[in-house]
């Protein structure tokens, strides 16, 4: 079902991201703007106000040396954090809202991807504690494919810690990624399909009620 309404599908992830996107570029500029006027960022502006002297529309760039850069860090440590904050605050409950979107497009194949992104909105409003739980019971899922993603970049781990390997990098570097496909392959085939008809019911579980010939319930597809 989901190759049947494949452009559809495209369409919905390509709306979310520029929502996403959006959200974060606006919370960025927030968060550097609070830094910027509130006390964690007088040492920054200290140190970037020399610098900014000589910056003019003719000269619009500002150069900055390594060992400018390595004093600026640590005064932007505050401003990191902030917009780790307001990134999470705008960005993560809209996460939430659509997440339902994909689902809705399957259920309902004369939808576009705006009605998806309306509908998945309304059938989350007070479901998105309920959703955090459900992804908070597959911790080990989410865990074990972030142990499975740092494969890939074994090498350079092993690298950093001094061990070296009896194989020129390019072999290492081949090696551990077809490792890491591998079991990432294993795991979505052993794994991600349980994981996924969850979800699907979950969704089934908050849908609101219609008659059966109005769509498809995905609960019922999956028990057939």
């Amino acid at each position: 079902l989901g190759f049947d309404r494949f452009w559809t599908l495209l369409r919905c992830s390509i709306l979310q991201g520029l929502i996403y996107g959006t959200l974060i570029l606006a919370a960025v500029y927030a968060a550097a703007m609070v830094f910027v006027m509130s006390p964690w960022g007088t040492a920054f502006m200290e140190q970037v106000s020399p610098l900014m002297a000589n910056v003019s529309l003719l000269n619009p760039q500002m150069v900055i040396d390594d060992a400018t850069a390595m004093k600026l860090i640590p005064t932007m440590i505050p401003m990191f954090l902030m917009i780790a904050v307001a990134v999470c605050l705008l960005v993560i409950p809209t996460v939430f809202r659509f997440r339902m979107a994909n689902y809705v497009i399957i259920d309902k194949p004369g939808k576009g991807a705006l009605y998806a992104l309306r509908e998945s909105k309304k059938m989350m409003r007070g479901n998105c504690r309920k959703l955090l739980k459900l992804d908070l019971s597959y911790w080990w899922y989410f865990l074990l494919l972030l142990a499975i993603s740092s494969v890939g970049n074994m090498d350079l781990y092993l690298a950093s810690f001094g061990v070296k390997l009896p194989m020129s990098a390019d072999a290492a570097y081949f090696l551990f990624y077809i490792a890491y496909l591998a079991l990432q392959l294993a795991a979505y085939y052993f794994l991600r399909n349980r994981i996924e008809v969850t979800y699907a019911l979950a969704y089934d579980s908050i849908k609101p009620e219609e008659p059966q010939d109005n769509g498809i319930v995905l609960g019922n597809i999956f028990n057939m």
